[in-house]
């Protein structure tokens, strides 16, 4: 799925739409509200000051049960981490 994600200048997600659904609503609102969370930004600069910004960031779950329970025996709970490629 793709977030459009508004970073504000402190580097915290001031507003998430999605972009590109999943095809699962579950994940989307989830995918939505762990980034409304979670995530912290390096804000966007223009000259030396920082500014907001729009980007979008590809989300992914792992999906495969043996991927969930290999990361539950590695960390012994089951990690909610959301991944996104570097913007």
């Amino acid at each position: 799925m793709l977030l459009l994600v508004h970073v504000m200048r402190s580097g915290k997600p001031a507003e998430v739409k999605l972009s590109h659904s999943s095809g699962f609503e579950r994940l989307d609102q989830a995918a939505i509200a762990h980034v409304q969370r979670a995530w912290h930004f390096i804000p966007a600069r223009s000259a030396s000051d920082t500014v907001d910004s729009w980007g979008e960031f590809a989300v992914t779950f792992p999906t495969h049960p043996a991927v969930i329970a290999c990361d539950c025996q590695r960390t012994g709970a089951w990690n909610s981490s959301l991944s996104r490629y570097p913007s």
